[in-house]
């Protein structure tokens, strides 16, 4: 059907059994709750990484790769993934989660999320500040929910607002505005929570 495939990889925030982590073979530091960081200025830590991720765009022939937790890896060592990942596949899309200047094909953008937001979880709200996509930056990426953060649903419900309603004018602008849209799992079935894992349910397929 000519799908595009694009799978996350996380730099950082990983399992404390992970294999890399036993036996101290990579540094990392731990961030709590059974869970580390590699530590980002080991040489071998982004030697290892870096070819991870080119051997799993490789391996399973992937079109695109979002890499996620990027936590201190600069945008030198970033570029330097990406451009790696560009010479097997010049055609491959890299993204992330997360803001940044390296040269990802496209970035969230927290400020034009938030301006979304206030302008369709309530009625009569100020849209004045929606001019901020008269910019036309077509690598931005638009969305209302992020799988590990708090649904807009959630805000239309503290503000006692009808979802229904509220989300079809949001997804109308959501996929009419500059920029690549993305509607997470959860939106579409209206998914209701002010965090994970409670706000993070499996998939309702009826609903």
């Amino acid at each position: 059907k000519e799908l595009k495939v694009i799978a996350d990889f996380p730099l950082s925030g990983v399992s404390e059994n992970h294999v890399w982590a036993k036996d101290g073979l990579l540094p990392s530091t731990s961030a709590g709750e059974g869970i580390i960081n590699w530590d980002s200025s080991d040489a071998n830590v982004q030697k290892k990484l870096k070819e991870a991720v080119v051997s799993f765009v490789e391996t399973y022939e992937l079109d695109g790769i979002r890499l996620t937790k990027l936590a201190d890896f600069d945008e030198t060592y970033l570029n330097e993934v990406i451009a790696e990942l560009k010479e097997i596949n010049e055609d491959i899309y890299v993204i992330s989660t997360e803001q940044s200047t390296a040269n990802f094909d496209s970035v969230p953008n927290i400020e034009k999320m938030d301006v979304l937001k206030q302008a369709f979880v309530q009625v009569n709200p100020e849209t004045a500040p929606l001019t901020l996509f008269e910019d036309n930056v077509g690598t931005d990426i638009p969305q209302f929910d992020e799988l590990t953060g708090t649904w807009f649903t959630y805000e239309m419900f503290e503000l006692r607002m009808f979802p229904p309603t509220s989300w079809k004018l949001a997804a109308t602008a959501l996929f009419m505005y500059h920029g690549v849209p993305v509607m997470p799992y959860g939106t579409e079935s209206v998914d209701n929570g002010e965090k994970t894992p409670e706000g993070h349910p499996t998939s309702n397929v009826k609903t």
